[in-house]
């Protein structure tokens, strides 16, 4: 892929892609090109407004054009809105996170009785 195809795919992305937890655009500078395998690319797409960092494998035809990308996560649409409907984690909540960890033994089987 030369310098304007992947400016030209950056560009489809930026007017495809929106943020699958806020719905946000991207930018060129949240649009990161990780590799190429054969008519694969590896995108890495940053939301600036809720911070979910996103992998995307664009696969570009033979006439260099870029296929309408499709979305694929192990995260159902239904956890997507599960999410969207809880408090962010709080400072108070990391504190207490540490406090469990630093005194943990690893023992799953009991932390979770």
């Amino acid at each position: 892929m030369n310098s304007y195809q992947l400016q030209e795919l950056i560009k489809n992305i930026q007017s495809m892609m929106r943020c699958p937890s806020c719905g946000a655009s991207y930018t060129e500078n949240q649009i990161h090109f990780l590799g190429q395998l054969d008519m694969a690319a590896l995108i890495q797409l940053d939301c600036q407004s809720c911070g979910l960092p996103v992998m995307a494998t664009i696969v570009v035809s033979d006439k260099n054009q870029v296929q309408a990308p499709k979305l694929m996560s192990d995260i159902s649409t239904e956890e997507m809105r599960d999410v969207k409907n809880h408090d962010p984690v709080s400072s108070d909540h990391i504190v207490d996170v540490h406090s469990f960890l630093k005194d943990f033994d690893g023992n799953f089987e009991q932390a979770f009785k």
